[in-house]
């Protein structure tokens, strides 16, 4: 719908073209906006203080009628309102009462030329007045006359830069003209409405954010990419000390609150939500708070600007330390052997099938050892389970001082240890697992009074173009008949199938 037309009978235009006169009907009117000016400031605002308001701009104007629509929803193809608001005389029928004009709705297809002339005119800000019985013959002109209006004058309301709602005034007793005067006194009126509705959003915000902040330990913020500044609640910061109401910080500060190893999976959920079309941001971060690091869920709404860019984001930050640790021991007891602290069967079958799925891709080579102790039951029998535990992380330390950074060991049974080498050769397989028996050989176990010799077997299958075909199961497979073969022949030496 694009109509910029002029109307028989209607009257456009825009409050900087108005020239203004004094009167007393004015400085009454002067009176009642400064009035509900001091009213809205000192908090009588939305709905008692513009119910106030506008009876008053109805029996200082003289109309017999004042009523405030609501738009609720709005596309090139209708318009829906509402009805929140109305004053009306003794002597005229109230509409507000009745259900055919409780809630309205517009169909642009359908409706006249007329009537979407005047909400373009609406929608770019402008006043209106009209004198009902010099329109042409339409659906807004049998509207009018239906509920017994012979002139109007109406101001579209803007809330942060949006087309809210309508402020009319009708008369129905002659076809008035409207006096620039009048026109504008309805401008200050309509601004003043605005007004209170944004007072009214901050303060439900203000007691929904109180009602959160008893609940759970949580901050305000509010980044603003264009001017590079983060404000936030002074909490953000500090819950101990005793900053003033809110803070300012740049862009770098503000990142510098966030761990450092949490940064790039923030900018990564960030770039994925934006790309996905997805205008959410949730995510556990670690922030900076009264010199250490607490996890705290960030949520906020992203804002992007006209070209699809990052513009705002802006939500809340609340701690969730307890929840963490929940979280960490329940994902400890499900990932890690609670004796060695090293993986366990399930991680590693994770591991497993994640790296063969990427050879698989084209990703490179790899080799699973499985290792055994040797005579562990000796160990038990000989000197108690309380030795065979020690002996376990003893040769889990080893171990893992043994393999290289990004190589990967895990418990999968009582005495039994797997290994994940990455992108190594079948020659350089054999030597770590050489070095590690021979470390382990080296290094007896010592108790009181005691010495505990220990001794592994190690079965190596090597993960290679030439096997790509074989499954999890086939590999480990292989891998375990090389182990038995180590044992089964002496033990203390390294297989490779």
């Amino acid at each position: 719908m694009n109509m910029s037309g002029k109307v028989r009978g209607v009257r456009t235009g825009r409050i900087s073209e108005l020239n203004l006169r004094d009167s007393d009907k004015q400085s009454n009117l002067l009176t009642a906006l400064a009035r509900g000016a001091e009213e809205f400031s000192i908090g009588k605002g939305w709905p008692d203080g513009v119910a106030d308001l506008i009876a008053d701009l109805g029996r200082i104007t003289g109309v017999n009628r004042v009523w405030l629509f609501q738009v609720l929803e709005l596309s090139d193809k209708h318009m829906l309102m509402n009805f929140p608001f109305e004053w009306v005389d003794a002597n005229t029928r109230a509409l507000r009462k009745s259900s055919k004009y409780d809630t309205t709705h517009w169909d642009f297809e359908t409706c006249s030329e007329t009537y979407r002339t005047l909400v373009e005119s609406r929608r770019r800000g402008e006043w209106q007045t009209v004198v009902i019985h010099e329109l042409e013959d339409c659906d807004f002109k049998d509207y009018q006359e239906e509920q017994g209006v012979q002139s109007t004058v109406s101001m579209p309301v803007y809330v942060e830069g949006k087309w809210w709602g309508l402020l009319g005034l009708d008369d129905c007793t002659a076809p008035t003209r409207w006096s620039d005067e009048d026109i504008a006194l309805v401008r200050m009126t309509a601004h003043l409405i605005s007004g209170a509705v944004i007072r009214n959003r901050l303060a439900s915000a203000n007691r929904q954010f109180e009602i959160l902040s008893g609940l759970t330990e949580s901050s305000a913020w509010e980044l603003d990419i264009s001017s590079g500044y983060c404000w936030g609640d002074s909490k953000i910061l500090s819950r101990i000390s005793c900053l003033s109401d809110n803070v300012h910080l740049s862009l770098l500060q503000t990142l510098r609150l966030i761990h450092p190893d949490d940064r790039e999976k923030m900018f990564s959920h960030l770039r994925n939500q934006i790309n996905n079309g997805e205008l959410n941001f949730r995510k556990d971060l670690r922030i900076l708070r009264d010199k250490e690091f607490v996890w705290s869920e960030v949520i906020a709404k992203i804002v992007l600007d006209d070209n699809g860019q990052l513009r705002k984001l802006a939500g809340i930050i609340i701690d969730i330390p307890e929840r963490k640790e929940k979280e960490e021991r329940l994902f400890r007891k499900a990932t890690l052997d609670p004796l060695t602290g090293i993986a366990n069967r399930g991680s590693f079958d994770h591991r497993f099938m994640r790296m063969l799925c990427d050879f698989k891709n084209g990703g490179p080579e790899f080799s699973l050892l499985l290792l055994d102790i040797d005579l562990f039951k000796n160990v038990n029998d000989t000197w108690g389970h309380g030795v065979g535990d020690q002996a376990l992380k003893h040769v889990t330390q080893i171990m893992q001082k043994t393999l290289r950074e990004g190589d990967f060991v895990a418990r999968i049974g009582g005495e039994e240890f797997a290994m994940l080498l990455h992108g190594d050769t079948p020659d350089t397989a054999e030597r770590v697992g050489g070095r590690i028996r021979r470390n382990i050989e080296n290094s007896p176990l010592f108790i009181p009074g005691e010495k505990v010799p220990l001794t592994i077997s190690i079965g190596i299958f090597n993960v290679s173009k030439g096997t790509a075909h074989l499954d999890c199961k086939a590999m480990f497979g292989r891998a375990d008949d090389a182990l038995y073969e180590a044992k089964s022949t002496g033990r203390n030496k390294v297989v490779m199938k």
